[in-house]
């Protein structure tokens, strides 16, 4: 198994009751930096094209995160999502692909 290519994502992603629309785009606002965004109204999760797939994957885990505190009404601190999403797709690269 290897990490997924755009078109192997969903179209959407149910969080809690929730779908999720996931699109992908060349790049988000007028930011050039920015390679993932969350939003709940509508529920969308935004990632940024680029070539690895690993990263990709990643921003996806982050942006997941961001969809579970918005459905759940929590707060997590920032810091903590991008250690989360970094340890969940080590431990999906050490034992699924």
């Amino acid at each position: 198994m290897k990490f997924p290519t755009e078109r192997q994502y969903p179209k959407t992603i149910k969080v809690r009751n929730t779908h999720y629309k996931i699109k992908f785009v060349n790049q988000i606002g007028k930011d050039k930096l920015t390679v993932g965004l969350c939003t709940s109204d509508p529920p969308t999760i935004t990632l940024r094209r680029r070539g690895n797939r690993q990263k990709v994957f990643e921003t996806m885990c982050h942006e997941l995160l961001h969809a579970i505190e918005f459905e759940h009404r929590a707060k997590v601190k920032h810091k903590l999502i991008y250690l989360f999403a970094k340890a969940i797709t080590k431990i999906i690269r050490d034992n699924f692909v």
